[in-house]
């Protein structure tokens, strides 16, 4: 299998040239919920999420050479470089629990007689719930996106984030990787299109609209995500990516904007993706450098805070000082309010301080609801294995 980039609007200049930086949607600040384990470097309650887009460049370039000396990697393989970056950046996914080191909750909450996560169902796709139809959506979404989807399961269920963030509501009712792919424009590529061993780029489809890379094993559909199908030649042989700026003078390859579209400039040419597409805006803002930045119906003046506007829901400001509502009471949680102020999910049982670490073993992922260990098996979701944890996002794979 491909090794995976970085998701949301990810381009595959990722690999392209040896040296540019992915992009993707900076869906929201982590803030206001539990924070993933990351061996120490991200100390920070409420800070924002790990950047996926310029400053990251660096990680993505050491990624392109790890890519370029192998082709392929095995399904144990994929993302590292890019997990590792995420999970050593200043904060990431900060949400607010104590990031732990092991996959233990608090043996009992600030509830009396409730554990740390005793009143979470266990994963049954089958049950017809509300809430497991959003770990469903929840897993689909994370896992279906060939490049790094910008938010961690963990987040998304605690949090009913595809929810609330209006541009990826689609996501919210999918049930495969079919409904990701009408909803985002991006998959895996198929044995016939990417026949094992390939490692070549072409443009398909019924307008030529799909770019479908072989290197990376993905397939972007330009027509949803912006743009036209082109392939260019690099070290690592023929390439296929969504042209968004036809022309181009830049050489730094980092991460540009211009009339919304974010791209990199390759070879005199801008592949990227159209912010337009994503219901989002192309800027430099803040720490998190050049990206598309989700909007939402209500601005906010204090990026990076979180506060419990109900007794059910945290209000976070993203640093594109865009406001998002996040519903805990989905996932059977409250929102609580930490010794620095910042509020955050939390489930039954559980508190601000609970420990928990994404884990990933053999087909079973272990998610942090509300920063209760929360097990769940990919083979019930249609996947067969699972990649992550250790500090990085974790995520099923095919």
């Amino acid at each position: 299998m491909k090794r995976r980039s970085w998701g949301g609007a990810a381009f595959l200049l990722a690999t392209l040239g040896g040296g540019v930086a992915a992009a993707g949607c900076n869906l929201l600040v982590g803030v206001g919920d539990y924070s993933i384990a990351d061996g120490g470097t991200d100390g920070t309650f409420g800070g924002a999420d790990a950047p996926i887009g310029s400053e990251d460049a660096a990680a993505d370039r050491s990624a392109s050479a790890d890519a370029a000396g192998d082709g392929r990697s095995d399904a144990g393989d994929a993302r590292p470089d890019h997990d590792a970056a995420r999970a050593n950046d200043a904060a990431v996914e900060d949400t607010g629990l104590d990031a732990g080191t092991d996959a233990g909750g608090d043996a009992a909450g600030p509830e009396t007689g409730v554990t740390c996560g005793q009143t979470l169902p266990p994963p049954n796709p089958d049950a017809g719930t509300d809430f497991q139809k959003l770990v469903t959506t929840c897993v689909l979404a994370i896992s279906c996106d060939p490049f790094l989807f910008p938010i961690t399961l963990s987040d998304c269920i605690t949090r009913n984030e595809l929810q609330a963030i209006l541009p990826v509501a689609c996501l919210t009712q999918i049930t495969d990787c079919s409904g990701y792919y009408a909803c985002q424009g991006s998959r895996y590529a198929t044995a016939t299109e990417c026949p094992a061993g390939s490692t070549t780029g072409m443009c398909g489809g019924t307008n030529q609209e799909l770019a479908i890379d072989c290197f990376t094993g993905s397939v972007k559909n330009c027509a949803k995500t912006g743009g036209t199908c082109a392939t260019v030649t690099d070290a690592n042989g023929l390439r296929a990516d969504c042209v968004v700026v036809p022309s181009c003078t830049d050489t730094s390859g980092n991460l540009l904007c211009t009339n919304n579209q974010l791209y990199s400039c390759f070879q005199g040419v801008g592949y990227g993706s159209s912010c337009d597409a994503l219901g989002a805006t192309c800027s430099t803002t803040g720490s998190r450098g050049t990206d598309c930045y989700f909007n939402s119906t209500t601005t906010c003046t204090t990026p990076g805070t979180a506060t419990c506007s109900t007794g059910t829901t945290v209000t976070a400001c993203a640093e594109a000082n865009q406001r998002f509502d996040f519903d805990c009471s989905r996932a059977g949680g409250s929102c609580q309010t930490d010794a620095t102020g910042n509020g955050a999910c939390v489930a039954p049982g559980c508190s601000t301080t609970s420990s928990c670490a994404e884990v990933c073993t053999g087909a079973v992922v272990t998610a942090c609801v509300g920063g209760a260990p929360y097990t769940i098996d990919c083979t019930q979701y249609g996947f067969s294995s699972c990649a992550g944890g250790a500090g990085n996002p974790v995520y099923c794979l095919p």
